[in-house]
């Protein structure tokens, strides 16, 4: 019931027209896919994906439309390295559970590529979670005003330092690889929405 008070209300305000109820039929689609057996399955096996689609674009792009005006390229060119850093967050903050979860035959997506190549995976994203964050900031002009977003790259070099540590075979701190992953993805956020507001 609530939820439908809050589409009616949203339709009312005639904010909840055109692209923005696309981006609604897709969260709310991706989000009760788990709930079919062929999108359990799906789900299950690209979790990490399906996550960061929900997070950025969708929700990031949802958001712009809900502020009475239709996201554009800029938008666009902004939500890939949020869907790449939230990827690689993903990744670390996962892969601290992982014995736990091959024990019990979990299929997710760290399972099925292994740690090597989840580590790769995660190092390719904050690659792609930097390139376009650069580009953005030169082709809007807004460089003199997020730079510092760039400093958060030294969380991500300890991050990647931390996964690399535990490829040699070193024991890891589950804690602290946790922590700088949430650390460096609410970092970016921060830094970009700081100046904004």
């Amino acid at each position: 019931m609530t939820l439908f008070l809050i589409l009616y209300l949203l339709l009312q305000q005639k904010i909840l027209i055109g692209v923005n109820l696309i981006y609604i039929v897709l969260i709310f689609t991706l989000f009760f896919l788990p709930v079919t057996i062929v999108g359990k399955v799906f789900a299950r096996k690209y979790d990490i994906i399906l996550e960061a689609l929900i997070v950025s674009p969708l929700y990031f792009l949802f958001g712009v439309g809900l502020q009475h005006e239709n996201p554009g390229s800029q938008d666009f060119l902004m939500a890939v390295p949020l869907f790449f850093c939230y990827t690689a967050t993903s990744i670390a903050y996962k892969v601290t559970g992982f014995e736990k979860e091959s024990s019990i035959s979990e299929t997710g997506m760290i399972e099925q590529l292994g740690w090597e190549n989840a580590f790769k995976l995660h190092n390719l994203s904050i690659l792609l979670t930097y390139l376009p964050l650069f580009y953005y900031l030169i082709l809007t002009k807004t460089f003199p005003v997020f730079w510092p977003v760039l400093i958060s790259s030294v969380i991500a070099l300890f991050e990647i330092f931390l996964l690399y540590r535990i490829s040699l075979g070193m024991r890891p701190n589950w804690n602290i690889i946790r922590m700088t992953a949430l650390l460096h993805y609410f970092t970016i956020i921060y830094i970009l929405i700081f100046p904004m507001i």
